[in-house]
């Protein structure tokens, strides 16, 4: 039933996805202490909220964000199916995929870098995806690599997803030793800028 519900492109929809997010995580909400060791405390994540950070020292409140960032993100997933014709007709289908996937691990149910890097690596999927449309791919490496540095400064293994970049380029376009190098050097341009302004500060 929900599996129908959901292959029609309906506004409702937004309200069901909403409330299976919720739901896959009702027992969170309603035993907050299970996951109280899981609420995320360093210091940079105050960078990635324009709310009050002590917010995320309540477990409840901390999922509720964690949930509303979900359900944004299974949003953008599903337009970049869309943009993409994954499908030949319109479906909430892949919204729905998205939420149910990042209900099943334990670190997507409470706000962490982990989460947040999911929009980095949606941005990648659709660089990615885009591809074999365009003739000049120069661009797509050089956004890709510096995604994923960016990716990396709030969560270091998010550096490990970068040979995915190499990996879509044997797939999609004929070898080109420029865009393996561009994507590998503007990798570290981030890190660059940021010890420099360390530097600068004598930090």
């Amino acid at each position: 039933m929900i599996i129908n519900t959901f292959r029609k492109a309906q506004a409702y929809n937004y309200v069901l996805l909403g409330a299976v997010i919720l739901l896959l995580r009702l027992t969170v909400l309603l035993n907050p202490d299970l996951y109280k060791g899981n609420v995320v405390y360093q210091p940079f994540v105050k960078l990635l909220v324009f709310f009050q950070f002590d917010l995320l020292s309540n477990p409840v409140y901390n999922i509720l964000i964690t949930s509303l960032v979900v359900f944004v993100q299974a949003v953008i997933f599903g337009r970049i199916i869309t943009r993409h014709n994954f499908f030949n007709k319109t479906s909430f289908l892949p919204e729905l995929m998205f939420a149910v996937l990042c209900s099943m691990f334990t670190p997507f149910l409470t706000f962490s870098p982990i989460v947040f890097c999911n929009f980095f690596l949606l941005w990648i999927l659709d660089r990615i995806f885009s591809l074999y449309r365009t003739p000049y791919t120069l661009k797509s490496v050089f956004d890709m690599g510096f995604i994923i540095a960016l990716g990396s400064l709030l969560y270091f293994p998010f550096l490990f997803i970068f040979p995915i970049v190499w990996y879509s380029l044997i797939v999609f376009k004929a070898f080109s030793c420029k865009e393996w190098l561009t994507g590998l050097i503007v990798l570290i341009v981030p890190y660059i800028i940021l010890g420099t302004w360390y530097f600068c500060n004598d930090n």
